[in-house]
């Protein structure tokens, strides 16, 4: 990496100015298109190392992290190699929200700008709970609420602080669209889009198992919600959320068939985007929803949503002010909507299993659809049983006129 300058490490950085530090020193003495190139070889070797590749050739431009076999796990390892190497502090979904080695590159460069140059090594811990950005006053009053049990009002906290974020009533006025996050583009089979559910620690990345239970014919790709990152507007209405994802769809597509998927609540948007489409005369070839319950005022799906993100709140994403108030806006919009009838044909996929004290099942649909049901609960069907999840929504898939 560096044009020879400095090796890549092979493992988490130590607190010394070794190798590391000649790396930042070499950084900082650049500008301009040699630090973009030097930064972005860089990248490219801590990449390949992560992965364990014989060669930092294998990681191209042309091709998502996920593409290239990044998970969860291996997310995190990059960010705190970065982190580590450069001192810098990074989100835990770095990897995920700069889906290739461009953006990633990009995105570094501005951090690298922001603070004048590389820190020395050492002087940040990436790996620190409290080295993650935005999380404010009410994410600790969320914390203490949800910790008494409080869950209403901590909801209520939310959403009302939620009102007092800049919205788009238009996809004109969201400012740069939602970019999709592939796993898997090269299939000549139709495209299939993956909705995540809007609690506050969702996002592409709960797709990343899934995603590699799909046969490799297929294209696949997750939609991030707009507003769970800072300087991001909020949807004013589920008509704009659902006409800005779905001109996102269509761009994926490419004029081919496209499968909706929605995991929990994001199985309430894959509908309102299969609606949004119809009206443009696009109809998807199929919607499958992923444990969805009928209605956001159950307060079953809410109290297991929330327990479920409690738990697994420092695997990947922290929570912050931005992705609360997100969460907030959203549960306020969508308690207001109701499915309308669509054409495309509908799987609601069960989970078999109960999630924690639940007995019964949250997941049901009023409108016509079909049944699957998979192992795991609510969570674990797209984490430990995500491959048995994808096989049975596939398996759907291929039977539809359409896409046959």
């Amino acid at each position: 990496a560096l044009d020879g300058a400095a090796p890549a490490p092979e493992g988490p950085a130590p607190a010394d100015d070794g190798a590391g530090g000649t790396v930042q020193r070499r950084l900082a003495g650049l500008t301009g298109t040699e630090r973009t190139d030097a930064l972005r070889e860089l990248l490219r070797a801590e990449a390949s190392e992560t992965l364990g590749h014989s060669s930092p050739a294998t990681v191209t431009a042309d091709r998502s992290f996920q593409e290239l076999g990044f998970d969860s796990l291996t997310a995190i390892e990059l960010r705190n190699r970065l982190g580590g190497t450069l001192g810098l502090r990074l989100p835990r979904t770095v990897v995920f929200d700069h889906p290739d080695l461009d953006a990633l590159t990009a995105f570094v460069e501005g951090r690298l700008d922001e603070t004048g140059a590389a820190a020395p090594r050492g002087a940040l811990d990436p790996g620190r709970p409290d080295a993650e950005e935005g999380a404010g006053l009410l994410t600790e009053l969320f914390w203490q609420a949800a910790g008494d049990g409080r869950l209403n009002e901590a909801g209520v906290m939310i959403e009302a602080a939620a009102l007092m974020r800049r919205s788009f009533a238009v996809p004109a006025e969201a400012g740069t669209k939602p970019s999709p996050v592939w796993f898997g583009r090269r299939g000549t089979r139709p495209t299939v889009v993956c909705l995540p559910a809007f609690s506050a620690i969702s996002g592409p990345h709960v797709y990343a198992r899934f995603a590699t239970g799909f046969s490799e014919t297929w294209r696949l790709a997750a939609l991030p919600h707009p507003g769970f990152a800072s300087g991001e507007p909020l949807p004013a209405s589920v008509e704009a959320l659902a006409e800005l994802h779905a001109q996102a769809v269509l761009d994926a597509a490419q004029g081919a068939p496209v499968l909706l998927v929605g995991r929990s609540a994001g199985g309430w948007v894959a509908h309102a985007i299969a609606d949004a489409l119809e009206r443009r005369h696009a109809v998807p070839a199929g919607v499958a929803l992923l444990d969805t319950p009928a209605c956001a005022d159950d307060p079953r799906g809410r109290d297991v949503m929330v327990r479920g993100m409690l738990e697994r709140e420092s695997r990947l994403v922290s929570l912050d002010d931005h992705r609360l108030t997100a969460m907030g806006a959203y549960a306020r919009l969508f308690r207001q909507w109701k499915p309308q009838p669509i054409s495309a044909p509908t799987l609601l996929v069960h989970a078999a299993a109960a999630y924690g004290e639940t007995e019964e099942r949250i997941a049901s649909w009023h409108l016509p659809h079909e049944v699957a049901e998979v192992t795991g609960d609510h969570f674990t069907m797209l984490e430990d049983h995500s491959v048995t999840t994808a096989e049975a929504v596939e398996r759907w898939a291929n039977s539809l006129p359409s896409l046959t």
